[in-house]
């Protein structure tokens, strides 16, 4: 039974449970090897070792950024440059975007606890 369950992709089996955050953080932090990769394409790895293809880039940037050290302020400055369709993006429009992509990337088992 554990074996079928296993093979359906309705359990998972491991030596240790990751530690995944059920939500994101007042400083979230991605694995180093989540943030090369969004850096370097796509493709993204998390913590159950489950591939994840990030294409929004705002997402994608913000993952990059996600090293644990920044708080919300400092996540929204370095992403102050961004664009959206060519127009700056106001100050709350930016903050609610970093939520639900921090949400995202949480729901993706993407940031450590």
């Amino acid at each position: 039974l554990l074996l079928a369950l296993y093979a359906g992709r309705m359990v998972r089996v491991h030596a240790h449970r990751p530690a995944v955050a059920s939500a994101p953080s007042e400083r979230p932090r991605a694995t180093r090897l989540a943030r090369l990769q969004a850096e370097a394409g796509l493709e993204v790895t998390d913590l159950w070792h489950e591939h994840h293809r990030i294409e929004e880039p705002l997402a994608r940037y913000l993952l990059q950024l996600c090293d644990g050290k920044r708080d919300r302020a400092a996540l929204r400055a370095a992403l102050g440059e961004v664009r959206a369709s060519g127009v700056p993006l106001r100050e709350e429009v930016l903050r609610a975007r970093i939520e639900e992509a921090l949400k995202g990337l949480a729901l993706r088992a993407l940031l450590e606890a």
